[in-house]
């Protein structure tokens, strides 16, 4: 069933989908989040749902703000130059968090697919350089770290770079933005109340 739908435009909307109630989702409940419209559909994120949402409403208020822009480094497509950092390139910037060095893309980054849901993607929210906020899906190279599988169609690093292209980039409208945000932090209320009736167990979703 369709936990909540978050739209975007005309048939274009990110849905969590779960086999469970929504009174019964709590913190540690493991739930998939669909990008779907007319032409594709495909998971963007799979792990705790609560963390999910919490982002996405970070990430929004941010934005709505204007307090995402780009660093000026990120002079080339987000998703191309993750990618690159997950594949160990060299002249990237980084800023040192808690004690640990990360790429400064990575404030803009909201989900990823695990390694084992094909395709791989990343999904990404900032401002342009007009404030607009960006939506931005984009693919990533599958065999950063593990060897393909037999039955997948293998590509090398250097192919794939090639034939890059991000999946989808929209530009959210502010009142859409404040919509998101409100559903994500209605939702997040909602699994704080189911983990406060039942002691928090290992929830695990494997629906489609």
């Amino acid at each position: 069933m369709n936990i909540a739908t978050f739209s975007l435009q005309k048939n274009e909307n990110f849905i969590i989908k779960s086999q469970y109630n929504l009174c019964d989702i709590v913190t540690c409940t493991e739930l998939a989040i669909y990008f779907e419209s007319q032409e594709k559909s495909f998971i963007v994120h799979y792990d705790f749902i609560e963390d999910a949402l919490l982002q996405l409403s970070t990430l929004l208020k941010k934005s709505l703000n204007r307090d995402l822009y780009l660093h000026h480094s990120i002079d080339k497509n987000i998703g191309y130059l993750w990618n690159c950092k997950l594949h160990g390139e060299s002249g990237l910037h980084y800023k040192k968090y808690d004690n640990q060095m990360f790429w400064i893309g990575e404030q803009h980054h909201l989900w990823e697919t695990p390694g084992n849901v094909y395709p791989n993607l990343a999904t990404w929210i900032y401002n342009d350089f007009d404030g607009s906020i960006i939506l931005e899906i984009t693919p990533v190279y599958p065999w950063h770290f593990v060897d393909p599988a037999n039955d997948q169609k293998y590509i090398s690093y250097e192919v794939f770079m090639k034939q890059y292209a991000p999946l989808v980039v929209r530009t959210i409208p502010d009142a859409i933005a404040i919509m998101w945000q409100e559903q994500a932090d209605m939702l997040l209320d909602c699994i704080e109340r189911n983990s406060e009736k039942v002691e928090c167990s290992s929830t695990t979703d494997t629906s489609d």
